[in-house]
């Protein structure tokens, strides 16, 4: 027996996808009802019964109703039936639902948890109604109790064609701790996927299977990235090969590291802001403010040299030089106090000094000059030493080997080449003057 009423379907999305593994699609069907007859349609019942293949789980399906034009009179209770296994309005006793020409009800079902499988699923409503118009003017009247008009509509689930879903399982990597990162997504198999890293290298990773029949999957592959990193899933057939999918997904590292080097103008810490600059030059260092920074090292190796207005040791009370247009200047601590040089050797051209402590021995090998304001007062050469000034010896002079004193008027010799003392010049005695023989008692005084 044909239904009077005329039944058309919409649904949302409009063509519903099959739930995937792990994946539930949602989506929503509309039922419009509407009274295409020349005379009024009575309705009694209105029932909607669902198969399994289109959800199952009915009971959590958001059902409602609503009636156009808007009557305020009629209220419309559409629901599940759980004895029935139904969704149908549910009228009040003895209520009957006047449909005029060309009006119209919306059954809704939203929130429908799709079911997994491909294909068809099948919508049969079934009506209890009366009126409209037949060939000839006959009204058709209601069916016998217990029977009702049905009819029978289609709705079709779709499966991916296409791959979807392609992310990393962690989006930041540490390289450093030689982290790998999984690559998933989900596609049919009758597809092969390559994934693609960033210098453009493509590696296939699975092949598409043989057959007619098409399975959806879910697929990984592992990836070591040592900085951030774009990679593409390339998916398509091989023979003839063709990639006809491209999907993208980035991965970031803490620490990123790059085999060729990188060009930016500065680099700037996190926390502290301390900034290191490129100029044309090499590299400069400055702190938060933009001033000059500080520059802390275990150990560095100069290739070509250092300058600096000065160096300074780790310690505030440490020593530190300075270099003056002079030379350089030997200070420890702040308060510029001169410092003490240490050395194993020390080769100078000249040595300026206002004290000078040798430990050890002093071993001048070219010979050495003294001078006091500019007047040289002492002189060494390779046989003798020459004073320019009087000598005040405050103890003895020990002479190895005799000594010659020679003066303007004379020279006075001691020593065993001259057989005792000799004296060629005056001899001026202010006091006693002994001789002993031998005897020490028998001293001889002149």
């Amino acid at each position: 027996m044909p239904a009077l009423l005329n039944y058309s379907i919409v649904t949302d999305p409009t063509s519903l996808p099959a739930s995937q593994p792990g994946m539930p699609s949602v989506g929503s069907v509309y039922v419009v009802v509407s009274n295409t007859h020349l005379e009024s349609v009575m309705l009694n019942s209105l029932e909607v019964e669902v198969s399994g293949d289109l959800t199952s789980r009915p009971q959590d399906v958001s059902a409602s109703a609503d009636i156009d034009p808007p009557n305020p009179g009629v209220k419309l209770d559409f629901r599940w039936d759980s004895g029935k296994k139904v969704f149908r309005i549910f009228p009040p006793p003895k209520f009957v639902i006047d449909m005029s020409p060309g009006d119209s009800i919306v059954l809704k079902m939203e929130n429908i948890v799709v079911s997994d499988t491909k294909g068809l699923a099948f919508l049969k409503i079934r009506e209890v109604s009366s009126g409209g118009d037949a060939p000839g003017n006959i009204v058709t009247p209601a069916p016998p109790a217990g029977k009702s008009r049905s009819v029978t509509h289609a709705l079709v689930k779709s499966t991916p064609k296409v791959p979807r879903n392609f992310r990393p399982d962690t989006s930041m990597v540490n390289g450093d701790a030689a982290e790998d990162v999984t690559l998933r997504w989900d596609g049919p198999d009758n597809l092969t996927y390559w994934i693609q890293s960033p210098d453009g290298q493509k590696v296939r990773v699975s092949q598409a299977a043989s057959g007619p029949g098409v399975t959806q999957r879910s697929y990984v592959w592992k990836v070591s990235p040592k900085r951030g990193a774009t990679y593409t899933l390339l998916a398509g057939t091989e023979n003839p090969a063709q990639e006809g999918y491209f999907l993208t997904t980035t991965v970031h590292a803490r620490i990123p590291e790059f085999e060729s080097g990188t060009r930016t103008p500065w680099v700037e810490g996190t926390t502290d802001r301390g900034r290191v600059t490129f100029s044309a030059q090499g590299a400069e260092i400055r702190d938060r403010t933009g001033t000059w920074g500080t520059l802390t090292v275990g150990e560095a190796r100069l290739m070509r040299g250092l300058r600096t207005a000065w160096v300074w040791g780790l310690n505030d009370e440490d020593g530190w030089i300075s270099f003056p247009s002079t030379g350089i200047n030997v200070y420890h601590g702040r308060s510029r106090n001169w410092g003490t040089v240490e050395a194993g050797k020390a080769d100078l051209n000249e040595l300026l000094t206002g004290e000078g402590r040798v430990k050890g021995h002093l071993v001048v090998d070219g010979g050495m000059n003294l001078s006091h304001e500019g007047q040289r007062i002492f002189q060494s050469e390779l046989d003798r030493i020459t004073f320019h000034a009087f000598g005040d010896f405050q103890k003895s002079i020990l002479v190895y080997g005799g000594g010659v004193i020679t003066y303007d008027h004379g020279t006075f010799s001691i020593g065993e080449s001259h057989g005792g003392a000799i004296i060629s010049c005056d001899l001026q005695v202010n006091g006693k003057l002994s001789m002993p023989s031998g005897d020490a008692r028998r001293i001889r005084y002149l």
